[in-house]
């Protein structure tokens, strides 16, 4: 499979932990990363999946919050969106 695109609004843990056994017939994969304020952070266990199949990461957010030691925000119920690349070198 050339791509495989994640953008299900919380739910990537889950599904990347239940097909972790076929991601190596992936070649990229881009995961949007919800990570909603009032519940545990997942974000080192969806890179620790994606590492441990074999990926190199880039990641990008575009919500940038300026000041987080001051003012923290969220946006929708998230204090994090990130987009991941994952790719094979």
């Amino acid at each position: 499979m050339d791509l495989l695109k994640l953008d299900i609004e919380g739910a990537e843990i889950v599904v990347l932990e239940s097909c972790a056994g076929k991601l190596g017939c992936v070649d990229r994969i881009f995961v949007e990363h919800h990570s909603f304020a009032h519940q545990p952070q997942t974000l080192s266990r969806l890179v620790s999946i994606l590492a441990d199949a074999g990926f190199r990461l880039q990641i990008h957010s575009p919500m940038i919050c300026g000041q987080p030691f001051v003012s923290r925000s969220t946006i929708h119920g998230m204090d994090a969106l990130l987009h991941i690349f994952a790719f094979r070198t």
